[in-house]
């Protein structure tokens, strides 16, 4: 039997947690629910922006970075730029 796994983002490979947002929330000692509720936005979707299954808004990314109390680009483009940098190095880019 062959196991398929789909992703829809247009990649065969499935997408990476995203450890500065889930750091960011561990440090304050918050569950996802609370901070999710004190960001404005539901816990599902907090859920799915640390496992990297969604990209957010700008807008959420803005809420999510004000809360927190520091850039867009620190917790969002940090992801994107290990990406980036490992597909490179790994001659894939």
């Amino acid at each position: 039997m062959i196991k398929i796994t789909v992703c829809d983002k247009g990649s065969d490979k499935l997408a990476k947690p995203n450890k500065v947002l889930i750091e960011l929330r561990r440090k304050r000692g918050e569950s996802q629910k609370t901070a999710a509720k004190n960001i404005g936005i539901t816990q599902s979707m907090l859920a799915m922006l640390e496992t990297g299954d969604r990209r957010g808004s700008d807008a959420t990314k803005m809420a999510i970075a004000n809360y927190y109390g520091v850039s867009v680009e620190h917790i969002f483009l940090a992801v994107i730029s290990r990406s980036v940098t490992r597909r490179i190095n790994d001659g894939t880019f």
